[in-house]
Parts: C-alpha cells; structure tokens; sequence
C-alpha cells in the first residue's frame, strides 16, 4: 500500500548511526532521516477499484505516512539528544538582578578536591559557581539549548555557568558533562571570564617567543597570552604551557582564586 516508505522506516534507519547521531547537527540528522524535504506518498491506482475506495484508501495511507513520521521523529530527536530538551527537562531561565543559587559546599562527587586528579567540564563549571563573584555577571540574552545534562548531578552549575556566558556549549547542544578540562580549555574560560569583567591587567611581561610549544595561529594562543601575563596560570621550566594536558581540582581551583583576586582589585568587580 506504501509507495517506497513503510510504517516506522525511520525508526529502523536510525539503527544505521546510533553512535555518529550525537555528534552531528540535528538539521543533517534529520535530513539523513529523511525528515526534511519530505515527498508526499503517492498512491498507487488500485485497478476495479472505485473513485470513492481509492480516494479514501489514499487518506487512510497519508494519515498512517503522518503518524509513522511523527513517531520517527520523536526516536531520532530522542537518539540525537532533543528530546529531553523538548520536555524542558535541560533548560532554566535567570532573570537579570535575581539571586544566583551558589552551593556552599562541594559535591560528593567532587570531595575532596585533592583526590579529583582530572577535573570534568561539570566539575569547572561547579568551582566556577562557587569561586567567582557570579551574582555580579550578566546574564546571557539568550539561553543556548543544552540536551545532555537534565539528569547530572552539576545540572544546576552547568546551566549557571552556560547561561551567565563562562562555558561553551558544544555545536550539537551538548555541554559533554564528563569530558575532561583541558589546560588550553581552562586557559579559555579564564580569559573569557577576565575580558567580560573588563580585566586588562598585564602583571608579567611575556617574551613574544613564549609559549615555547604553541604557535601564534593556534586557537587557543591569545586566551594563554592572556592568562600568563594576568599571573593567573604559568609555564613550566622548557617554557611550554601543554594546552592538552589535564587539570587537577586543585589546580583549577588556585587559577579561580587569582581570578577572582583580580577581580577584587581591578574594575571587573562590580
């Protein structure tokens, strides 16, 4: 009766790339889905058959078209990480001058500090919350969607720290909560939280050849610039900064504190 299409094709196709769904944008993966630019079914002419018959058989067949699409739809949303967020189980809104919620101490999951050898994105984003003067940043105009979070245990610090502009979310809406804190990462968010305050303090005088191991095309050479003439994070004794190693908790916790000291004593603390 289905002219090329069965009922729950979708939902079979997204068998063929459920571990490459995540990482691409939700338009591609719906277009692969066969979601957009959508054909009509087509009806094929039912021969004795009457006018009437074929003209209802023709609804019944567009309608059950409709309903298969719709119930695909709702699988690859839900495979491509927009589902959640279409219940509105990952989004918050601040209002600007209401009071940021700061948790007065760690979470389990991060206690103690000193044992957390590799911090995550979630963990930053925690610390971030905890150490910097928040309540005085502004809030973001729009809330950029986040589908991987609802059920973490740093939810509400996540959204804290997208919404108020500290942290990135990835191009596929995900925030990838686990994913390690790199140092160039880490140099990135400094920056980002140090030129939204208006800091421009240059402490250190940084010999142009250093660091030793980035070039000054590298995505991340301007946010390590920043941070090492600010004092906020250093080099080791070769002169390289290693913008792909890990940071520790205790590590990111040092570079919040100096921070937030130039916060205190410069014009970004409001």
């Amino acid at each position: 009766m289905f002219h090329r299409k069965t009922l729950f094709d979708p939902a079979r196709k997204l068998h063929e790339y459920p571990a490459a769904a995540p990482q691409m944008p939700i338009s591609t993966a719906l277009r692969s889905l066969g979601f957009l630019n959508v054909r009509s079914s087509t009806f094929p002419a039912a021969s004795g058959a009457t006018p009437c018959i074929r003209r209802h058989l023709r609804r019944f067949t567009m309608t059950a078209h409709t309903l298969s699409r719709l119930l695909g739809l709702w699988m690859a949303l839900t495979v491509i990480g927009c589902a959640p967020q279409m219940l509105g189980s990952g989004s918050r809104d601040l209002i600007p001058g209401q009071k940021i919620s700061v948790p007065n101490q760690l979470p389990d999951e991060m206690t103690p500090l000193s044992e957390v050898q590799v911090l995550s994105r979630a963990g930053l984003a925690v610390l971030l919350v905890m150490e910097l003067p928040v309540q005085t940043f502004d809030v973001r105009t729009e809330m950029p969607m986040v589908v991987d979070v609802s059920d973490h245990w740093a939810r509400n610090e996540v959204l804290i720290s997208v919404e108020l502009g500290l942290m990135p979310v990835f191009s596929n809406h995900r925030f990838q909560p686990d994913q390690p804190v790199t140092r160039g990462e880490m140099a990135q968010v400094l920056s980002k939280v140090m030129a939204m305050n208006r800091v421009g303090l240059v402490q250190y005088n940084i010999s142009s050849e250093l660091p030793a191991d980035l070039p000054r095309s590298h995505l991340y050479y301007p946010a390590v610039r920043r941070v090492l003439e600010a004092g906020v994070m250093e080099l080791d004794s070769a002169g390289r900064f290693s913008v792909a190693d890990d940071v520790s908790g205790m590590q990111a916790l040092s570079y919040l504190q100096e921070t937030r000291r130039l916060l205190k004593s410069g014009e970004g603390f409001r």
